[in-house]
């Protein structure tokens, strides 16, 4: 996906690149879904495998708003002195700095939790590798 998407950016904006890429496979996506009936969920109740369904948050469709983002920034990075590996390095900073601040704050319906000394452990070692990767790049 990221090559393809770096390869194309080359020759539009990575914006249009992101866009193409994505829009191919949202139609490839809708002609499965139109040409395949047994995709579609039958089950029109508010009940799900016997369990109610609840309604989704606004905040449970930012995934896709920050996954094509990823594939922008992804698309200017690949063809810059970052690479691939730089900009994955970042993705990855990014995540883990996001998911400590949402355990912490009870963020999006997480529980609240502090993190533990293993836990500093483990971020230390990964933003370390993080750091080599970028810093390689220099």
């Amino acid at each position: 996906m990221i090559f393809v998407n770096g390869s194309l950016a080359l020759y539009v904006h990575p914006y249009w690149s992101s866009t193409i890429v994505h829009g191919i496979g949202f139609l490839f996506g809708f002609a499965l879904y139109a040409l395949f009936p047994f995709f579609k969920n039958k089950q029109t109740s508010s009940k799900q495998n016997g369990q109610a369904t609840t309604p989704l948050s606004w905040w449970n469709f930012l995934g896709g708003v920050s996954g094509g983002l990823t594939v922008i920034f992804a698309s200017i990075t690949i063809n810059s002195e970052l690479s691939v590996s730089g900009s994955v390095a970042l993705m990855l900073l990014g995540q883990i700095l996001f998911a400590l601040i949402c355990d912490y704050f009870g963020f999006l319906g997480v529980i609240k939790r502090k993190p533990t000394l293993n836990t500093y452990v483990q971020i230390f070692l990964v933003l370390t590798g993080c750091l080599m990767i970028l810093m390689s790049k220099i």
